[in-house]
C-alpha cells in the first residue's frame, strides 16, 4: 500500500486498476485508450503550505515546490493503520534574481492520507503538519536543500513505529562551507518521539572539524536499513547509509550504525559508529541504497498465500545486506560497487557493475539514479534474490537522439565480482525524455511474487524555446527472469 502512495506522491499520477484493492479503485471503467490520468486533491496546495505558512508568520509558501517525498505506513491496533507521506522541497525568493539555487525557506512536510470510498482515488488527503520549516539565509547553517534527500523506514521489529530521515546537503557547520547534514525523526505509538536528550531529532554533520566544513554533499543521497532487534535497548539495530559525492578526492559513503541511538538511553542500544566506504571513481556516492529486505511471503497467482521458499522450490534465498553505492563517472568509468560491511571499518566489495564500452558513446548518467527489487529465485541459480535497477538519463540513441534515457537491470552472481548486464536495456521514449531519471521500487503491484518498479522520465525540453511537457512515470514488471518487461503495465 504505501509503495503505491509513494508513486501518487512524487508525480501526482495514480494508475487506474492498478491500485490495491483496498483503496476502493475504479475497475469497470475501460483504460484501453487512456495512458495517464492526474487525480488531484482539490486541497492538496492549501493543506500542504498552511503549515509552513504559519512556521514562517507570512504567505510566501503558495509557491512551494517539493522535490523529494516518501511514505509509510502507522499501525493503530485493531488491524487499523494510516498512511503518511512526507514531503521536502522549498519557496523560491521572488524577491530575488531566481535561479534554481535562490531560495527563501525550506521544509519537510508530513500529511496523513485515509481510505474513503467516495474518492476517486479511493482515498483522501487529510492534514498535513510541518517536520521542519525554516528561513534561507547566508548567515546560518541553513541552505535552500533541505529534503533533497527523504527516506522512510517501517520498523518491522517494533510496533508502530517508523523512522524517516530527511537531508541537507548544503547544511553548513561554519557558516560557510556546505558539508551536509541529516535529521533522523521517529513515529512510534502516535506521536513524534523526541531523543534522549529532548531534542525532536538526530543530527548527523557530515565533513566538519574544528568548526569548519569541508563541502561534500553530505546526503546527497541516504537510505535505511533495519538490521535486527537489539536486545540491549527499545529499538532495531538501524543503519544509515548516506553518499557524500563532492568528498574530496573522489567522493565517499558514510556507513552510520545504530542511527536509532539518540531516541534510547544514554546506557541503551550499544555503541554507535561511522564507517566510511572510498573509491577512486568521481563521483563516488551519488546515490547510495541498500539492497531490499527479506519478504516473508507472497500471494500466488492462485490467491494462495505461500512462503517465497515454497513457491521456488525450496530454493535457499541470499539473506545478505549490502550497500550499493554509484559513480556515474564518464564514459567507461561509471559503475555500481556493492560493499559488505563485516564490522568496525571493515567492508569488502562484493561486486561491481559497469556498462558495456559501447553503450557509452557519451556521458549517460549511468547510476544517476539507483534502486533494487525483491526478485525470488524460482530454481535452482546462481544469482541472488534480488536485482539491481540502474538509470542512464542521459544516454544517447542512435535514432532518437541526445537525452533519451536507459534503464538497466542486473541479478548479481555471487560467483564473480564484475558483473555482466546480459538483460536487454529500456530506452526512452525520444529524446530529451530522461527516461530512468528517477526509479522506485513500487512492491508488487501485478500480484506475481516480484517487486515492480516506476521509472521517472521527466520529459524536459532541448531549449527554452520550445514548448514545455509534462513529465511522465512508467510502470514495468519485472520477470522471473530477471528481466524489464518491454512494454509498461501504465
Amino acid at each position: 500500500m504505501s509503495q503505491l502512495l509513494y508513486l501518487f506522491c512524487q508525480l501526482l499520477i495514480i494508475l487506474p486498476g492498478l491500485i490495491n484493492t483496498s483503496w476502493y479503485p475504479i475497475y469497470n471503467v475501460s483504460t484501453d485508450h487512456i495512458f495517464y490520468q492526474h487525480f488531484i486533491d482539490s486541497t492538496l496546495a492549501r493543506k500542504l503550505t498552511d503549515p509552513i505558512n504559519h512556521a514562517l508568520g507570512d504567505v510566501k509558501a503558495h509557491a512551494f515546490q517539493w522535490v523529494s517525498v516518501t511514505g509509510f505506513r502507522e499501525s493503530l491496533g485493531n488491524n487499523m493503520s494510516i498512511a503518511w507521506i512526507a514531503l521536502g522541497g522549498s519557496v523560491p525568493n521572488r524577491q530575488a534574481n531566481l535561479t534554481s539555487m535562490t531560495k527563501d525557506a525550506v521544509a519537510v512536510v508530513a500529511c496523513t492520507l485515509s481510505a474513503q470510498k467516495n474518492s476517486p482515488v479511493g482515498f483522501n488527503l487529510d492534514d498535513c503538519y510541518p517536520i521542519e520549516v525554516s528561513r534561507v539565509s547566508t548567515s546560518d547553517h541553513r541552505a535552500g536543500l533541505l529534503g533533497m534527500s527523504l527516506r522512510s523506514l517501517e520498523l518491522r521489529s517494533t510496533r508502530s513505529g517508523s523512522a524517516l530521515v530527511y537531508c541537507d546537503p548544503l547544511w553548513r557547520d561554519d557558516m560557510k562551507h556546505p558539508g551536509g547534514g541529516c535529521r533522523i525523526r521517529l513515529r512510534q505509538d502516535g506521536r513524534w518521539t523526541e531523543t534522549a536528550t529532548g531534542e525532536p531529532s538526530s543530527f548527523y554533520s557530515f565533513c566538519n572539524s574544528v568548526d569548519r566544513s569541508n563541502p561534500c554533499g553530505g546526503g546527497f543521497s541516504v537510505d535505511l536499513l533495519e538490521v535486527s532487534v537489539n536486545q540491549n535497548g527499545r529499538f532495531p539495530e538501524t543503519k544509515l547509509l548516506v553518499g557524500l559525492p563532492f568528498s574530496q578526492p573522489f567522493g565517499e559513503a558514510q556507513l552510520i550504525n545504530n542511527a536509532l541511538r539518540g531516541f534510547q538511553g544514554l546506557t541503551e542500544g550499544g555503541k554507535q559508529s561511522v564507517d566510511i566506504l572510498s573509491s577512486e571513481e568521481v563521483n563516488f556516492g551519488t546515490q547510495v541504497v541498500w539492497t531490499p529486505p527479506q519478504k516473508e511471503a507472497f500471494r500466488s497467482g492462485n490467491n494462495n498465500t505461500v512462503t517465497a521458499s515454497e513457491e521456488a522450490n525450496s530454493v535457499q534465498s541470499t539473506r545478505e545486506y549490502l550497500a550499493l553505492v554509484s559513480a556515474p563517472s564518464g564514459n567507461a568509468g561509471s559503475s555500481i560497487t556493492a560493499y559488505r560491511h563485516n564490522g568496525f571499518r571493515a567492508s569488502d566489495v562484493v561486486f561491481r557493475i559497469r556498462p558495456k564500452t559501447s553503450d557509452m558513446t557519451t556521458f549517460s548518467g549511468f547510476g544517476q539514479a539507483l534502486e533494487t527489487l525483491w526478485v525470488p529465485l524460482f530454481k535452482n541459480e546462481s544469482r541472488v534474490d534480488y536485482a539491481v535497477v540502474v538509470g542512464a538519463p542521459f544516454s544517447y540513441h542512435s535514432v532518437k537522439g541526445p537525452n533519451t534515457g536507459r534503464v538497466y537491470i542486473v541479478c548479481p552472481d555471487l560467483g564473480r565480482i564484475e558483473q555482466e548486464i546480459t538483460a536487454p536495456p529500456l530506452d526512452g521514449p525520444q529524446s530529451h525524455s530522461f527516461f530512468g531519471y528517477s526509479l522506485a521500487r513500487l512492491g508488487d503491484v501485478d500480484g506475481d511474487g516480484i517487486d515492480d518498479i516506476a521509472i521517472g522520465a521527466p520529459g524536459m525540453r532541448e531549449d527554452s524555446h520550445q514548448n514545455s511537457v509534462n513529465g511522465r512515470v512508467y510502470v514495468h514488471r519485472v520477470t522471473s527472469e530477471c528481466k524489464l518487461a518491454p512494454v509498461a503495465l501504465q
